[in-house]
């Protein structure tokens, strides 16, 4: 059995990409893993302020801030394997995925411990080379913490759930989900 954490950043608790994250975390539970989901844009989490107190000597050696970042990163310091999942707003994730991502700073060097991640990634557009700026910035990300990607849905036309459904991709989310 792993420990799952799935940060879901869309704002659409109902959406494309809630959907396909629905679908991974019940494969993944199909085969008996820990599943914790996160909806990091319903949560209260500020972005990072750069203000550097959780690395000065003497300081407090966590975020300063108050807010449910510190349960998350606990979570995601933790995990066996991390997924990420966000639709595609303005060529990135959206800022509360990302303010998420930012505040990994805080928790140092516990975050680069070994870990197995994923990628699910929803856009209305037809275009999947809309979706590289997201999935370069998620491949740095990875490459810096020393995780390994082992598998990504990259749901392009998928603009709801009606697109979304005469697709394969929550197949493959729930595929995915069991081979973890």
């Amino acid at each position: 059995m792993k420990k799952v954490v799935i940060l879901a950043g869309s704002p659409h608790v109902n959406g494309t990409t809630a959907a396909l994250v629905e679908h991974l975390l019940y494969g993944a539970q199909a085969v008996g893993h820990k599943v914790d989901r996160f909806n990091v844009a319903t949560l209260k989490i500020g972005g990072c302020k750069a203000c550097m107190a959780c690395r000065k000597p003497g300081g407090p050696g966590v975020c300063v801030q108050k807010d449910d970042m510190a349960k998350v990163g606990a979570a995601v310091a933790a995990a066996d394997v991390v997924v990420f999942a966000t639709p595609l707003y303005y060529s990135d994730m959206t800022s509360q995925l990302k303010a998420t991502i930012d505040r990994f700073f805080s928790f140092g060097e516990s975050m680069k411990k070994p870990k197995d991640v994923y990628l699910l990634l929803a856009c209305g557009g037809p275009d999947p080379k809309a979706l590289t700026p997201v999935i370069s910035v998620f491949e740095a990300m990875c490459a810096y913490l020393g995780w390994t990607i082992k598998g990504k849905v990259l749901a392009s036309c998928c603009m709801d759930a009606g697109a979304l459904a005469k697709t394969q991709h929550c197949m493959t989310a729930y595929e995915m989900g069991q081979k973890i």
